[in-house]
């Protein structure tokens, strides 16, 4: 079926994103960087199917079809790309709720880069790409802040509202 076929897209697209990160995030370099890596990696596989995957993503994006992001057909992929961006953490955070909640809102930050992409007639994406550049630094400052006094339990609160909100395996 139809649906057979996305799913299976799908996880393809998630295997290989992992595959391309995996030097990435088993190296020294900086936790920023090993971010930045799972993203850009992402949308590059993206791009490949431009045409393609711009639909798909569209269409999937409707928190009610089946095989969008948050719902229960692609839990296995989706708690796999979330456990990317803590692997990613690892080096700044211990393992617990923070660090679960910091994952999933980075998480969150890379689908709407990835819908802003599908959506963005600029010629190979630029304005995505700018959108990455300029918004990723400022993403990095904002979710950093969270670290101090009530930041920390807020970030955790907000993470676990829009689970409860948008999640259909959570």
């Amino acid at each position: 079926s139809k649906d057979d076929i996305l799913l299976y897209y799908f996880r393809t697209l998630h295997d290989q994103t992992v595959e391309l990160t995996k030097e990435t995030l088993n190296s020294k370099k900086a936790v920023s960087t090993k971010l930045l890596n799972i993203i850009e990696s992402n949308l590059s596989l993206l791009k490949q199917n431009e045409s393609i995957t711009k639909d798909l993503i569209n269409t999937t994006s409707n928190i009610s079809h089946p095989l969008s992001p948050f719902g229960s057909e692609l839990a296995e992929c989706q708690r796999g790309a979330i456990d990317l961006f803590k692997q990613a953490l690892a080096a700044e955070h211990s393992p617990g709720e923070y660090l679960d909640s910091i994952a999933f809102m980075y998480w969150f930050y890379h689908l709407g880069i990835c819908l802003c992409w599908a959506n963005d007639p600029s010629k190979d994406g630029a304005n995505t790409d700018k959108l990455l550049k300029i918004t990723f630094p400022l993403t990095r400052k904002m979710i950093g802040i969270t670290r101090i006094g009530l930041g920390k339990s807020m970030l955790i609160k907000v993470s676990n509202l829009l689970r409860s909100i948008l999640l259909k395996w959570d």
